[in-house]
């Protein structure tokens, strides 16, 4: 029992330093320095899903972790970024596989929908060069992995994603404010 109790006791140590990461990546002002902190966030959060014997899980957030490798890559060598593109379908296969192939209830259905569709923001959001799109489709996102949290039951889950999306709305503020600042005829209006 002290075993069962010890893996469980670590495994929330280590969800909560993951997605505590996760979180923080949003504050970022450098594309590089975000997408970096996320991947190791994400890598964290798939060892504690592994913890607890949620392979489904931990594989989804390994294929965050390589969304966002290839997305500081592509930055450099631009022959990567079709690579990106495979994590549409692997994304697709884990979030069906995940309830065992059994859609059984609406609430499952629905959480399943939201959390590809949260998915595919993701992805788009990793092919953004532009830190304004990028930080958009991010918000859009994470307030859908927030929604996917509530239907989870999920309450670390709703609370990183909902720091991330505060995270991302406060720089999109600050990217507004700058661009506002760079034009004096808009400010004299």
């Amino acid at each position: 029992m002290s075993v069962l109790i010890s893996s469980f006791m670590i495994a929330q140590i280590v969800g909560f330093v993951g997605y505590a990461l996760y979180a923080f990546s949003s504050f970022q002002k450098n594309r590089f320095t975000l997408l970096f902190i996320e991947s190791a966030g994400c890598f964290i959060v798939a060892a504690h899903w592994l913890i607890l014997n949620m392979p489904t899980l931990a594989l989804m957030n390994l294929v965050y972790v390589y969304m966002g490798v290839l997305s500081i890559a592509f930055v450099r060598f631009p022959k990567l970024k079709p690579l990106l593109y495979l994590s549409f379908p692997l994304i697709f296969a884990l979030s069906f596989s995940g309830w065992g192939g059994q859609l059984y209830s609406l609430l499952a259905i629905s959480a399943t929908m939201v959390g590809a569709l949260a998915t595919t923001l993701a992805v788009c959001s990793k092919l953004c060069v532009d830190m304004t799109r990028l930080r958009l489709l991010s918000l859009l996102s994470s307030t859908l992995w927030v929604a996917c949290g509530i239907f989870a039951g999920s309450i670390p889950q709703i609370l990183a994603c909902g720091v991330f999306a505060y995270g991302h709305f406060k720089n999109l503020q600050l990217l507004r404010s700058e661009r506002l600042s760079l034009v004096p005829e808009a400010n004299a209006a």
